[in-house]
């Protein structure tokens, strides 16, 4: 399912997010971006989700841990979020989310602009300051952090994560579940398979196998 973007009143709607670390702290305060930039709120945040019963109870930035994801079993209509930063954690949360929820939500920081050509899928988080060009991708559950860009006609497959300042260039295919690490650059028409991991500061120069792990400049497989 591809979301195009228009700057037009919109209901509000409840949300939850997945995940109560460090992420879903930032995530709390991308929605508070996303609804104070404008006149009409997008979002309701009900609560943040998470497994971890050391975290039950408690909060991240003034808004409750609910529970678990079984907590969407009562409430079927709250929208979510996985804000989780390792792409086989959110790849597996997902599968607990219970049948006949509502569809994950998209999140968009209010300095990020999506082109009309861009094709952005449902659960994809874009943090602030992140640049997409012409005929990007993102499919399900792709997590794009601060200060990223990403050339004309890149791909990111499901759950792949792109931490903070990488920078990809186009025709760039990044597989389901690849992460690449802070400061990371993937040159013109490299491909990241499925579950690859690009270490921080690496530059890809061809490309990465599935499952691989690539560091240092050019990237290298060390593992």
């Amino acid at each position: 399912m591809a979301y195009f973007f228009l700057v037009t009143p919109c209901p509000v709607n409840p949300l939850v997010i997945i995940g109560a670390g460090d992420l879903g702290c930032e995530t709390v305060a991308l929605v508070e971006r996303i609804n104070a930039a404008s006149s009409d709120p997008m979002w309701t945040l009900r609560g943040l989700l998470d497994d971890d019963p050391a975290r039950r109870n408690s909060h991240v930035r003034s808004v409750p841990v609910l529970g678990g994801c079984d907590w969407l079993d009562a409430y079927p209509e709250v929208a979510y979020v996985i804000a989780v930063g390792h792409s086989d954690v959110r790849q597996r949360v997902a599968t607990q989310i219970p049948p006949g929820c509502a569809p994950a939500g998209v999140l968009v920081d209010p300095s990020v602009h999506v082109p009309r050509t861009a094709s952005v899928a449902e659960g994809t988080i874009l943090y602030a300051g992140s640049v997409l060009m012409e005929n990007v991708t993102l499919r399900t559950h792709t997590i794009v952090d601060a200060q990223c860009t990403l050339g004309h006609d890149a791909v990111l497959e499901p759950f792949a994560t792109l931490h903070p300042g990488v920078r990809i260039s186009g025709h760039v295919h990044v597989g389901t579940a690849a992460r690449l690490g802070a400061g990371s650059v993937v040159l013109p028409q490299c491909r990241v398979g499925a579950g690859a991991t690009v270490g921080a500061g690496a530059v890809v120069t061809k490309d990465v196998p599935p499952g691989a792990t690539v560091v240092g400049v050019p990237a290298r497989v060390v593992s």
